[in-house]
């Protein structure tokens, strides 16, 4: 329940101080529902989480928790603000770290109207002990900043003044079309114009299981999932893969951090997308995972301390460019397999990149089986036996 500590009362036609009158204090928003008496009237919440205008209508409406108020069966209140962006303050996201906040974000999420909008999260430490679902277009989230501080820096793990969503026992963001209808003949639309902006997801550790973003495979006969999904300055630690995504077209991965993980982003059967000026640190296994897919470009990303930094599998016209790899493991760590593993591809490119090895010899930066690779422009530094080298594995 949400505590409103002040209201004022005035007509619709005038908002003006000689129009204002002060009403009894309420308590919560059953409160609100209940009052009486005040037809065709706004009230004004001075603080606390519902703190704003909301204007008092007729007809019934369905209450969601933020924005609309049910008040029985012939009025409601609604919030005054534009629909299309929410606070999640308003449907009760608290940001302590001990609530569950995740039904007041998934309130939030469902309030957005048909044509969507965008929800702006608080800063602090958000738990959540369920998944968030997206299943409609048009949805953007986003935060203050990361609120997160690289463990390899910060061995606590500091968590800043930004925006963290914590996830305890469950996957994170769950993006995933509507199910076919019955006896649906046409293609369901694929998700489009989701984005994801600034700010932290954490798991409870790399081993757990725990995805932090999701893209699961709708039921439209393989016509795809989303198109266009955006991710810009997203935070990934501690869940065994940050990102995985399957029938993910035209996605664009930028200024992201995937680190601190099992693994960083997995693509499967995803054409046409973009990964650029994102950090892949610290991961225990694979940097990037391409599984089939063709068209995709990496860009201007930074790979180190991964077993392996990019492995495309049976894969068509994926380019790596302008991107630095580094071997790095002082102090005994593991060693890396392969900087890239490029397994039964059609026309992977590699240009522009830096490869450097400081741990013992690696046989070399960039392996294949099948097609060899075109490799050009790129430097090689440090202990390896070949720049390329076919394998068998």
């Amino acid at each position: 329940m949400k505590t409103i500590r002040r209201i004022l009362l005035c007509s619709t036609a005038l908002f003006a101080a000689t129009s204002l009158c002060t009403a009894n204090t309420l308590l919560t928003f059953s409160e609100l529902s209940d009052l009486s008496g005040i037809s065709d009237h706004k009230i004004a919440i001075q603080t606390g989480s519902a703190g704003g205008i909301w204007l008092r209508q007729s007809g019934q409406a369905e209450s969601n928790g933020g924005t609309v108020i049910s008040g029985g069966d012939d009025f409601h209140w609604r919030r005054q603000c534009d629909p299309g962006r929410l606070d999640a303050r308003w449907f009760g996201v608290r940001a302590d770290g001990l609530h569950d906040d995740s039904p007041a974000l998934q309130a939030a999420i469902d309030a957005l109207p048909p044509e969507g909008g965008k929800i702006l999260l608080p800063a602090g430490r958000m738990l959540c002990k369920t998944s968030l679902t997206i299943n409609r277009s048009f949805v953007t989230i986003e935060g203050t900043n990361c609120g997160l501080i690289s463990k390899h820096f910060e061995p606590g793990g500091e968590v800043g003044k930004g925006s963290l969503l914590f996830f305890s026992g469950c996957d994170g963001i769950v993006i995933q079309p509507p199910p076919k209808l019955k006896n649906q003949k046409k293609r369901p639309p694929r998700l489009g114009g989701i984005s994801l902006r600034e700010f932290g997801i954490s798991g409870t550790g790399k081993q757990n299981g725990q995805v932090g973003i999701v893209v699961k495979k709708g039921d439209n006969w393989n016509w795809g999932s989303t198109d266009g999904l955006m991710l810009d300055r997203i935070y990934c630690i501690e869940l065994t893969w940050a990102a995985d995504m399957t029938f993910a077209d035209m996605t664009v991965v930028t200024g992201c951090w995937l680190s601190e993980c099992g693994n960083g982003l997995r693509l499967r059967r995803c054409v046409y997308n973009l990964i650029t000026d994102t950090c892949f640190a610290d991961n225990d296994g694979i940097g990037i995972l391409i599984e089939s897919g063709k068209g995709s470009g990496i860009s201007n990303s930074v790979f180190v301390r991964n077993k392996v930094g990019i492995i495309v599998e049976k894969a068509e016209n994926i380019r790596v460019t302008g991107s630095i790899f580094d071997a790095d493991h002082a102090g005994g760590k593991r060693q890396d397999e392969a900087m890239i593993k490029s397994i039964e591809n059609k026309g992977l490119l590699v240009t522009g990149s830096n490869f450097q090895n400081r741990q013992e010899m690696m046989n070399a930066a960039i392996m294949y089986k099948g097609n060899t690779p075109t490799v050009a422009g790129c430097s090689f530094l440090g202990n390896f036996t070949n720049q390329t080298a076919a394998t068998n594995e």
